[in-house]
Order: C-alpha cells, then sequence, then structure tokens
C-alpha cells in the first residue's frame, strides 16, 4: 500500500491487492484538507487537461503526439495530420473544459448526448450527438452491440442503474457507468471518448479528481473494458481505483 505519511510516490507499486477504497479515501481526506496553492493548481489543470484529450484520442487512433496536441489547442495546424485529428483535439479539450461545471449537477442521458455532440462536431455532424440507428461492429473486440432498435431502452436502463448508487462506492459507480454505456455502444462513433469523459464527470461529483488512461495501458483498459462487457465488472473498477490512487498521489506529491 502506498505509504501516505511519507513520499506518496516513493517505492510506489503497481496496482494490487491493498489498493483499497480506504487508501482511495485517504487520498482525498489528505487532497481536500491541504488543497495546493492556485497557482500550482492551476499549472497541473491544465497539462492534465491537455494529456488527457492527447491521451483519449490516440486510445482511439488519432496520430497526433503529446506535443502536437498542446500545439494544435494553442491554435496551431501541424503538418501532415489529419483535419479530423485536430477537430478532435479542439473537441475534446472543450468538453474537458466543461466538466467541473457538469460535475455540479445530476448526471443524466442528456448529459450525454451533450458530449457526444461536442466531441463529435464539425467530424461528424449527422451523428452528433444522437444514438445509433444502424448495426456497428466494435473493432477489435467479441463483444456484439446491441440491435440499434434496442439502444435508447438499452440506455434508459444504464442511467437507471447509475442512479442507485446502492452499495457501490463513487469510484465504482462512475466506473460502472462507463462499463455500461461501452457495453451497449450506443453510438456510430465517439463511444471511448464520451464514456471516459463522463465517467471523470462522475469521479468529480463524488469528490474525486479526473484521470487519464495512459495510451501505454491502452491494452490493458480494453481488456478490463472486455471483462465488463462480459458482465464481469470487477476488473475495470479495480483498475479504475488503481487510476484513482495514482494520479491523486501525483496531485499530492506536486506539493505535500
Amino acid at each position: 500500500m502506498p505509504d501516505l505519511d511519507n513520499d506518496p510516490l516513493k517505492n510506489h507499486p503497481k496496482m494490487d491487492e491493498s489498493y483499497s477504497w480506504a487508501t482511495a479515501e485517504k487520498v482525498r481526506e489528505r487532497l481536500h484538507k491541504n488543497p495546493p496553492p492556485l497557482p500550482i493548481q492551476e499549472n497541473w489543470d491544465e497539462a492534465e487537461r491537455v494529456e488527457g484529450v492527447y491521451s483519449s484520442n490516440a486510445i482511439e487512433g488519432s496520430t497526433l503526439t503529446l506535443g502536437e496536441t498542446e500545439a494544435v489547442l494553442r491554435g496551431a495546424i501541424v503538418p501532415g495530420k489529419e483535419l479530423n485529428d485536430h477537430l478532435a483535439a479542439i473537441n475534446l479539450n472543450l468538453a474537458w473544459k466543461k466538466m467541473k461545471d457538469w460535475a455540479k449537477n445530476p448526471i443524466t442521458e442528456h448529459l450525454l448526448l451533450e458530449i457526444h455532440q461536442i466531441i463529435l462536431t464539425r467530424i461528424n455532424d449527422e451523428d452528433a450527438g444522437r444514438y445509433r440507428n444502424r448495426r456497428v461492429r466494435i473493432i477489435g473486440s467479441e463483444h456484439v452491440a446491441p440491435n440499434p432498435l434496442a439502444v435508447s431502452e438499452k440506455m434508459t436502463e444504464v442511467f437507471k442503474d447509475f442512479a442507485g448508487i446502492g452499495k457501490r462506492t463513487p469510484i465504482e459507480h462512475a466506473a460502472d457507468l462507463h462499463s455500461g454505456i461501452v457495453t451497449v455502444h450506443p453510438f456510430v462513433d465517439g463511444n471511448g471518448r464520451s464514456s471516459r469523459l463522463i465517467q471523470n464527470v462522475a469521479l468529480m461529483r463524488g469528490g474525486f479528481w479526473p484521470i487519464t488512461i495512459p495510451l501505454s495501458e491502452r491494452a490493458r483498459y480494453i481488456e478490463a473494458t472486455a471483462q465488463a462487457n462480459a458482465g464481469n465488472y470487477e476488473p475495470y473498477r479495480n483498475y479504475i481505483l488503481e487510476k484513482v490512487i495514482d494520479q491523486g498521489l501525483q496531485r499530492l506529491a506536486m506539493y505535500d
């Protein structure tokens, strides 16, 4: 288990059984009791946003590097890169900036559609903010997405389940929302980016912080997601718990 009484990153191990809800709560408590100075927090938020935009788009096949993503967000055009890669970075950046405000209100289907609308604007305006009306195959997955006629009903079920937290922790709650969305695969495109972003909104509403899925862990993320698609939610819940703790400790290491 991470030593929260000393350097939070010293000898920090990868995910193991000692990574628990209690650990996440302890990290949250320390961050809330001792927030960083505003300039440090603003710098962290900007760096986190750029990395989050880069990683989420890269997971979906964008060829922009982290440095190129930052340049695009500052208004540059990167020679040799697709227009859609530029637009994907700009759109996701806009959605990321809205997360803090979105987290102040209940999380609903309407919010998911609003997120999707932003993410696909100027990339696919016909389908932006709309559930799919045709069958899709998920590349690299054996999971069969539901018939488009069933999508609306199944998404209502996903958000009905989300409305009742039950015995789940806020981290499990957020992770299960992501899992429910990607299992239905309600959109023609943008399912992963939309589900990861609304998962962050749910984490923030639960008192935590947004997380980034690193591109280097794409295979692990996809495998945990595939397990959730098959009805086994624990691997994905545990993975998100790890990311919350890891990235919470990184925040502490800024100034603690």
